[in-house]
């Protein structure tokens, strides 16, 4: 399942699409199951250095094929850009894949 942790400026949530969901809105750009999907939306206080509107750190299974990898960053990328109505180029993500054995869901250990 692809999960996905946003940081977002204030900026940036003030121009957030009323009634848009964001990973309804990246499961069909990505060809993905939405109850598949989770997008988690965090509050950005501070950042120094650069800045970025939006920093999305996207977590894969260790199966997800390069194709579908590919598909999936993209997708959220223009999902996020679309509703916080955004270019993509000033939405940042970073890919993780999660190793087997390395997450509990429903008290189990998924492989």
């Amino acid at each position: 399942m692809p999960i996905s942790h946003c940081i977002v400026s204030p900026a940036a949530l003030d121009n957030a699409v009323h009634g848009s969901d964001p990973a309804e809105i990246w499961a069909r750009l990505s060809d993905e199951p939405v109850d598949q999907t989770t997008v988690t939306l965090i509050r950005r206080e501070q950042q120094y250095g650069k800045s970025y509107p939006v920093m999305a750190l996207l977590f894969l299974p260790p199966n997800c094929s390069e194709e579908k990898s590919v598909a999936l960053k993209l997708g959220l990328a223009n999902a996020l850009a679309s509703h916080f109505s955004l270019d993509p180029v000033e939405v940042y993500v970073i890919t993780r894949r999660v190793e087997s054995a390395q997450v509990i869901e429903g008290g189990e250990i998924l492989d």
